[in-house]
């Protein structure tokens, strides 16, 4: 008979925590959340220390507010640093993204979109897409399609997950 946390471990796996900043955040001092950083540490050690195809992978969208207990090299081994996309890369996600959806945008409210959506990554912009969508689909002369106007209506309430970093990309003020 084997016991079922082995059975777990054998095989290969994947153990996902999101927002770890949020999570194992530093900001916070209560004894609760030093509580989980502590049991949280000692598992991924457990994880390590065995012997098995085990990967624990966490994200996060503010590495500095982490607990630099779990940014320890012996806890997650690596960090990647995945950046927010530049205007060119923006704009290349749009076009992909729009084939999604029904519009009528042209090459040059594409260029628009991505002039004003500085800060925003893929899922900032699919989100803005999605909004939109909802939006044409309200009014009922707009034939269900996605037009520029939906796009600057929906920017009011759709705000970019990377505001909070230090940006490469310059945005455009004139």
């Amino acid at each position: 008979m084997h016991n079922s946390a082995f059975l777990f471990f054998s095989c290969p796996s994947a153990v996902i925590i999101e927002d770890l900043d949020v999570v194992g955040t530093k900001a916070s001092r209560s004894e609760a959340n030093a509580s989980f950083i502590s049991q949280l540490r000692s598992q991924i050690e457990r994880i390590n220390a065995m012997e098995v195809e085990v990967i624990v992978l966490a994200t996060c969208t503010e590495l500095e507010a982490v607990d630099t207990t779990l940014r320890a090299p012996n806890i997650f081994g690596k960090e990647i640093e995945i950046p927010v996309p530049a205007l060119n890369q923006r704009e290349d996600i749009l076009h992909k993204l729009v084939k999604s959806f029904s519009h009528n945008l042209t090459p040059g409210d594409i260029k628009h979109i991505t002039s004003i959506t500085h800060g925003f990554v893929g899922a900032d912009l699919k989100s803005l897409l999605a909004n939109s969508h909802l939006h044409a689909l309200k009014i009922p002369s707009a034939a269900n399609v996605i037009n520029i106007r939906d796009i600057e209506e929906c920017i009011k309430i759709v705000h970019p997950s990377a505001m909070k970093s230090i940006l490469i990309d310059t945005p455009n003020v004139s």
